[in-house]
């Protein structure tokens, strides 16, 4: 990290420098600031909606060509002798692109390189957007059933993994539209709350790959509603994934609102008898940078949620064991 800090130093100071020089030097300074303002400004849109439609190393590209025009138009005002090294300085710059192009990188720890290491295995989806880049991993070895009993006698149905940014979120699991769900979710562990409650109304928050929808489903429910938060997943998941899983985006008894969860939680007037943190919901419930910390799983957000229970009803939580097993003492401290 101090590294990267330390990099990104250099071209800071010069476009200080370079922004001093311009208000120093400017016959009308304030001509100048509202130029170097507007540009900012444009700069802020042009990165948002490059990486709507651009994959973050093609984003760069949008940047550079935007950092380009911008000389153009400097060096159109230098005197000739000047003006011609500068354009070849350019072209020499633009060309050192291109030559090199800059190519996605994900680390080797990431859930993406693993999975891309077992053989046959390939993504048959991306999509990309401010949420993330979302892929779709195939192959014949990718299987995910997290708390699956040893003693099922239940086969695995074909399954894909669905990742953002490199970290898989959960399976997307193959279902047959005529069923009810795959039997195999009969033996998850994420089913105990579904025994115990016999809920009639589900909330499942960040469904992901739909698992826990499957869950649900496969119960005497009579309304399930998820609430997915990243609009590629549920994009993915209702168009080029819906004959893979069964459409359970589209079936009778569910309802799936693209929404942020933590909205959704403060403007619903409904109740539920389980509500179900899915695996799309980051587990960490804090880290050193901040970055992992989720709304859901602050004390606001347990209380949000408790908020909407029936008297008999639960609120389950499920993620990985962590060593040392610093999320779970983080949400037990939350709760208490």
């Amino acid at each position: 990290m101090g590294l990267v800090c330390l990099i990104l130093v250099v071209p800071f100071i010069l476009c200080a420098s370079h922004i001093g020089l311009i208000l120093a030097w400017a016959e009308r300074p304030n001509r100048a600031y509202a130029s170097n303002m507007t540009g900012s400004g444009a700069g802020c849109l042009a990165a948002a909606l490059s990486l709507i439609y651009l994959l973050p190393h093609q984003a760069l590209y949008a940047a550079a060509g935007l950092t380009m025009l911008g000389f153009i138009i400097q060096v159109s005002t230098c005197p000739r002798k000047t003006l011609f090294p500068l354009i070849l300085i350019a072209i020499a710059a633009g060309s050192f692109i291109f030559i090199f192009p800059t190519r996605l990188h994900y680390e080797p720890f990431k859930d993406r390189s693993a999975a891309l290491a077992a053989r046959g295995s390939g993504i048959e989806k991306q999509e990309t957007g401010l949420h993330g880049v979302v892929e779709v991993i195939g192959g014949p070895a990718f299987h995910f059933a997290p708390g699956f009993s040893l003693s099922c006698s239940a086969p695995l149905p074909p399954q894909r993994g669905l990742f953002v940014d490199g970290n898989l979120i959960g399976p997307v699991t193959k279902a047959d539209p005529a069923e009810t769900a795959p039997v195999f979710v009969r033996c998850l562990l994420t089913r105990l709350p579904v025994e115990i409650l016999k809920p009639r109304r589900i909330l499942i928050l960040n469904p992901g790959g739909g698992l826990n929808i499957l869950t649900a489903l496969d119960s005497s429910a009579i309304k399930i509603v998820g609430v997915e938060e990243n609009p590629q997943i549920y994009k993915m998941m209702a168009g080029h994934m819906a004959n893979f899983n069964g459409n359970i985006y589209g079936r009778p008894r569910v309802e799936i609102i693209q929404a942020d969860p933590f909205t959704f939680l403060r403007r619903t007037k409904e109740r539920f008898d389980l509500i179900v943190l899915g695996h799309g919901t980051r587990w960490e419930s804090g880290s050193a940078s901040g970055m992992g910390i989720t709304r859901l799983l602050t004390v606001e957000g347990l209380r949000m949620m408790a908020g909407l229970l029936t008297p008999r009803g639960g609120l389950a939580i499920s993620g990985p064991l962590m060593h040392p097993p610093r999320a779970s003492i983080r949400l037990l401290g939350s709760c208490y």
